[in-house]
């Protein structure tokens, strides 16, 4: 046993004056207060008497509450007797006990009667061994009814806990008969799939709790679930304050709040505060003494992929989740899943129907923060209709907006981070692109943007341009100390259709581009892996060097960057979204 902690000699010392008899009333006072005030006082003192019949391995699962108190009574034996029989009572215990003090009384007549009739005094040994006999007796027709009782136990009944309030294309796995709107919800054993769509569960405390395909859950109680895979958020009433959500390695648990759990293929999950606190739990042994980490609005707190729960330093995410059913209020398919595509450090939907700030929709996170971008110079215009499903996008909202640029020398947008990106080996660009024409000269060129530096040669780092034919649509990596620009081309594709460009790097070595979801272009480096070369600014809609005549012409929208090389795999799934061709 492990008691550290404890002074267990002095412990040891009081627990034995008492059971011998010969404690003082600030001894016996000194023992219920070490009671009172520590488990691990009282799980010794159960080890103290059970430890040489070798079963001290099993003393858990003897009594329920650990934070019970357990009250010694000042009479020699029957301190054993009495503090056995609030913990563990049982009738078996009661007949084990009955048959020990029968055997003691058979002793005590079978005295030669030469000898005086009184009560023999026994010595702390032989009452300490007294009690293990008796220990022993207790423990094994306590483990045979407990068995006999585990085996009889009929299962719980489950209990109807919540109903499904809405739902949203939702498709059941391992089902019979799916769950319908007005449905009840129970607790249980076995795991709920949601295959596809969108679920609303409402409790009879007023929590609402929305579950995001693919996702496996079940109900523990009223105020206790667990998600085994996929995203939900809470939202928790007054009368439901302490709902607890546990997930692998952890449990949440509400203080008053709306939060998101994530929880992934691996076994690892995320706890997202959207408002109000959480504490959160991490998954220990039963008995053992932990405190939980408090969680307050925009913070992290996950389990990861070292076995650790931690606070993360990037802030919350409220894209990462589906907060309402309202049709308004849910995110169209592709920022959906762009925005849970793992990775992504900023992204910018250029939305914004008027002013000149673009807000950067995934702040906090550790690589780039919050990096809000600015448009300078008079020639573009907000709130043109960007990819819409009158488009042929059927993943993307009815009124999404983008800016368009007029080929203006003096207009682009600029963001305000750019440094971060320095070294980077790592690192992919996304960019719709719509333009009116293609450029009937090499003169006529216009940057669609990204990484760059001010100089004449060599200016891109990890950006993109338009070219007259055959060139095209051209990507652009400089890396440090190399002394050469790879590129990497393609036939631009039709004219005032929007298009979704994508340029990647992965390890310093590998670059391709994606058109239209689909692979174009591989370069690979011959010389060891390298960062990028320091850039002087991220910027887009024209060339950093404004006086060089590349503004863009035509649209931009839906500009997003990640600190890794996202695969083909996801890319693909990206445009078929982009299509309304999936609803995850």
């Amino acid at each position: 046993m492990n008691n550290d902690s404890l002074n267990t000699g002095e412990l040891s010392e009081l627990i034995m004056a008492v059971i011998d008899g010969d404690d003082t009333e600030n001894q016996f006072s000194k023992l219920n207060d070490l009671f009172e005030k520590d488990a691990s006082a009282r799980r010794y003192y159960l080890e103290y008497l059970f430890v040489y019949v070798g079963i001290s391995e099993n003393i858990s699962c003897l009594y329920e509450d650990q934070n019970k108190p357990t009250i010694l009574f000042k009479d020699d034996t029957a301190v054993f007797r009495d503090t056995v029989r609030k913990d563990l009572y049982d009738s078996a215990i009661r007949r084990a006990i009955e048959e020990a003090e029968t055997r003691q009384c058979s002793l005590e007549e079978s005295l030669p009667v030469n000898k005086p009739q009184t009560r023999p005094r026994f010595g702390r040994r032989e009452v300490f061994q007294s009690m293990l006999r008796i220990a022993a007796i207790v423990i094994v027709a306590l483990g045979i009814i407990w068995l006999d009782r585990q085996m009889r136990r009929p299962p719980a009944m489950p209990v109807a806990v919540a109903t499904i309030a809405e739902s949203i294309n939702a498709k059941w796995g391992k089902m019979e008969v799916p769950y319908e709107e007005g449905s009840w919800l129970y607790t249980g054993a076995e795991p709920i799939y949601l295959q596809e769509g969108l679920v609303k569960v409402k409790f009879d405390h007023g929590t609402e709790v929305i579950l995001e395909a693919p996702c496996e859950f079940n109900f523990l109680s009223s105020r206790r679930m667990r998600l085994n895979l996929g995203r939900l958020c809470a939202k928790v009433t007054q009368k439901g304050h302490g709902f607890t959500v546990t997930a692998p390695g952890c449990s949440i648990v509400d203080l008053g709040t709306e939060f998101g759990v994530i929880v992934t293929n691996e076994g690892f999950s995320e706890t997202h505060v959207l408002d109000g606190q959480v504490e959160l739990w991490e998954e220990k042994p039963a008995g053992r003494s932990q405190t939980p980490y408090r969680l307050h609005k925009g913070q992290v707190g996950s389990f990861n992929r070292q076995g650790n729960v931690c606070i993360e330093k990037r802030a919350a995410q409220p894209l990462a989740f589906v907060r309402s059913l309202d049709p308004g209020a849910i995110e169209a398919d592709y920022v959906r899943t762009l925005t849970r595509t793992p990775g992504l450090v900023s992204y910018w939907n250029l939305n914004e129907t008027s002013g000149i700030t673009v807000a950067d929709l995934i702040p906090g996170d550790a690589v780039d923060g919050d990096n809000p971008g600015t448009y300078y110079g008079a020639g573009v215009t907000l709130g043109v209709a960007g990819p819409r499903p009158t488009d042929g996008f059927g993943g993307f909202s009815a009124d999404n907006c983008a800016p368009e640029f007029s080929d203006d020398v003096n207009t682009r947008l600029q963001m305000a981070v750019h440094n971060v990106y320095a070294e980077q080996k790592d690192i992919s660009l996304i960019v719709w692109v719509k333009y009116p024409d293609i450029p009937a000269s090499f003169d006529d060129r216009r940057a669609i943007g990204g990484l760059q530096r001010n100089m004449v040669d060599n200016r891109y780092v990890f950006a993109t341009a338009l070219y007259n034919p055959p060139v095209g649509l051209q990507a652009f990596v400089k890396r440090s100390d190399d002394s050469k620009q790879e590129f990497s081309t393609r036939y631009p594709g039709d004219v005032n259709i929007w298009h979704m460009w994508i340029i990647t790097l992965e390890s310093g070595r590998i670059f391709q581009c994606y058109l239209d979801g689909k692979l174009m272009e591989t370069c690979s480096f011959e010389t060891d892996s390298l960062g990028l070369y320091p850039p002087d600014g991220l910027i887009f809609g024209n060339d950093i060097r404004v006086s060089e005549n590349r503004p863009w012409k035509g649209g931009l929208d839906e500009i997003a960057v990640f600190n890794r090389a996202i695969s083909e795999t996801e890319i693909q799934s990206l445009w078929d979204v982009a299509l309304g061709k999936s609803l995850k």
